[in-house]
């Protein structure tokens, strides 16, 4: 569901193309081996049509289905490993559960990384590694991010207009998750 979101509902169908490798183990040392769920390369549609070089970005992903307190904390450390390797890479945590069932534990241990990684990289003009949280609500989702988080009312509807003028930035994604998801 998570690959889905990105191919289908995160680019809008048409803002954004992926290629992607689900389940990968990374032997980034002779030491150092860590796991992703997921690998995605994300393209958003250029914005002009004279921009044929949108950036690519790269996404690993950590997905849970609906257990309690799923996301342990050496996922989260695994991530960071991944993040420090691949600046500016776009880390994603994804489960199916609704965002009220997210622990404290998760929650606190996925900040840190967030505000880790909003931390600009010297001459990247880009920050670390932004951190986007996906739960059931859009997993899930039909085919709008916009018109799912309208329909949750509150605060998703909010960051539904934002999300509609950005539709593809996984950047601005991953700032309006953080805000609703993260307290951030």
């Amino acid at each position: 569901l998570a690959l889905r979101s990105f191919a289908q509902v995160i680019g809008g169908h048409r803002e954004g193309s992926t290629t992607w490798c689900a389940g990968r183990e990374l032997a980034l040392s002779p030491d150092v081996k860590v796991e992703a769920d997921f690998v995605i390369w994300y393209q958003r549609r250029a914005l002009m049509p004279h921009d044929q070089d949108a950036p690519t970005d790269t996404v690993f992903g950590e997905a849970k289905s609906f257990g309690k307190d799923a996301f342990k904390p050496e996922d989260v450390s695994n991530m960071k490993i991944v993040a420090e390797r691949f600046p500016g890479s776009i880390i994603t945590f994804a489960t199916l559960r609704e965002p009220s069932q997210l622990t404290e534990g998760e929650v606190a241990a996925i900040r840190k990384l967030a505000l880790w990684g909003r931390e600009y990289l010297p001459g990247r003009r880009r920050t670390r590694a932004p951190v986007i949280v996906l739960t059931g609500v859009e997993l899930f989702a039909r085919f709008s991010l916009p018109e799912t988080w309208k329909d949750m009312g509150g605060d998703h509807a909010r960051f539904g207009d934002a999300w509609r003028m950005e539709t593809g930035n996984l950047r601005t994604l991953a700032d309006i998750t953080q805000q609703l998801y993260l307290n951030l």
